[in-house]
């Protein structure tokens, strides 16, 4: 998708690219650009790039969040047929087979598989909404400096 997105030429107005990269500081670096993908690094340690690691860590986990979901949904549904399996059992008076006892340990391992994967999903959210209210504070905080400024230099300019 991002490879079909031309990129704005570059115009130059007389100045050296030292001179105007000195003026705008961009954390975003165009590091290859061919037909089919746009490769974009940004600076180590700046709040896009950890945003962007962290959403990236979200979506690559997806399928697995969403697989660890579906399986132990699954899993205590089945431990529902199992315990009324063996409530019935008992009820007749027998003790439960081991076959019912091997598949309560087979469901188990399941659930404990699907804890694990739930687990590391749930701190990449974390971590995702720890960078975004870092960026929030950052940008507050931007906001508040802009908004000081502006403050100051109005009565300035006023009649």
């Amino acid at each position: 998708m991002l490879g079909k997105v031309p990129l704005p030429p570059v115009v130059s107005n007389g100045k050296s690219s030292n001179q105007i990269s000195n003026q705008i500081s961009n954390p975003i670096k165009i590091v290859k650009r061919d037909v089919s993908s746009l490769r974009i690094k940004l600076m180590a340690g700046c709040i896009p790039e950890k945003i962007l690691t962290a959403f990236q860590s979200v979506l690559d986990e997806n399928q697995t969040e969403e697989a660890a979901m579906d399986k132990s949904s699954a899993a205590v549904s089945h431990l529902g047929k199992i315990r009324e399996d063996i409530e019935s059992t008992s009820i007749a008076g027998n003790q439960p087979g081991p076959a019912l006892v091997d598949e309560l340990q087979v469901q188990e391992n399941v659930l404990q598989q699907c804890a694990g994967q739930l687990d590391t999903a749930e701190k990449l959210h974390t971590m995702l909404i720890t960078q975004l209210k870092e960026a929030l504070k950052e940008q507050e905080s931007k906001l508040d400096i802009v908004q000081s400024q502006l403050q100051v230099r109005i009565p300035v300019f006023s009649p």
